[in-house]
């Protein structure tokens, strides 16, 4: 039994894997993978065109704030392939640094990527900053050692999706799945404080809760409850000054008086 892949793009050849492949594939490029997972990753490869076995696609488990999640990284190598595939790929330029941090590390970075587009050729630019790719002193050594390679292929993997967004919507590079984490985490933070405000009993206004207690006083007051018996039942002085009474005690006492109507 194999498992056929089918490259997308220009060309039709096969990668036809065995029984003994798959495994193979499991047990080293998706090592740690659910049956479920291994499938998944296995489809996304099939979709894109990919063999995991010759490093063009990399498996990646990780555990995030929803539970475990799988990444599927491809290679900066694949993404041009795929381009190449498409047969629109015109070239890309060579890339350009601007600026430099106070560690000495290249700022900012372009690559221009050019597209056939009805006949004509079509610039497509990818900029990428130091700032917001590298992860930091204790995942950045590789990008310390060789700072110009790693900004650059985030740059060119940025200005390829732009060119071919149909082709490599979706595929991203190894240097940037710290910012695609980050981001997923801020998506999740933000969802469970979401949730949080919905479940949980929220405080009302200031002014609304003033407003509730003086009905409930009145309502009391029409129905022939004195202002005296008002404040024996709620346990304060006869001086007491309802209006400079704190939002949470207000409500509480709002809450009790309720239970003197009939």
């Amino acid at each position: 039994m194999t498992t056929a892949l089918t490259r997308q793009g220009a060309t039709t050849d096969m990668v036809a894997w065995t029984d003994e492949q798959v495994k193979l594939i499991k047990n080293t490029v998706a090592k740690g993978a659910t049956n479920d997972e291994l499938q998944l990753f296995l489809y996304g490869c099939k979709q894109r065109g990919l063999d995991p076995l010759r490093g063009q696609v990399v498996f990646n488990k990780f555990n995030s704030k929803d539970g475990p999640k799988i990444a599927f990284i491809t290679t900066i190598d694949a993404l041009r392939l795929i381009a190449a595939r498409s047969g629109c790929h015109a070239g890309t330029d060579k890339p350009i640094f601007t600026g430099e941090t106070p560690e000495g590390y290249p700022e900012m970075c372009e690559v221009t990527v050019h597209k056939i587009v009805q006949g004509q050729k079509v610039a497509f630019h990818g900029e990428t900053r130091w700032k917001e790719f590298y992860p930091g002193e204790a995942k950045g050594f590789q990008w310390r050692k060789m700072p110009h390679v790693m900004l650059a292929k985030t740059a060119e993997a940025a200005a390829l999706r732009r060119a071919f967004p149909e082709e490599l919507a979706g595929n991203h590079v190894e240097e940037e799945q710290e910012v695609l984490r980050a981001y997923e985490n801020d998506l999740a933070d933000k969802r469970e404080q979401h949730i949080k405000s919905l479940t949980e009993p929220q405080a009302a206004p200031e002014e609304q809760v003033k407003k509730d207690f003086a009905f409930v006083v009145r309502t009391l007051a029409d129905s022939g409850t004195s202002y005296a018996q008002m404040k024996v039942h709620l346990g304060v002085d006869d001086d007491w000054d309802w209006e400079s009474a704190s939002t949470e005690t207000l409500s509480a006492y709002t809450n009790s008086l309720k239970e003197l109507i009939k």
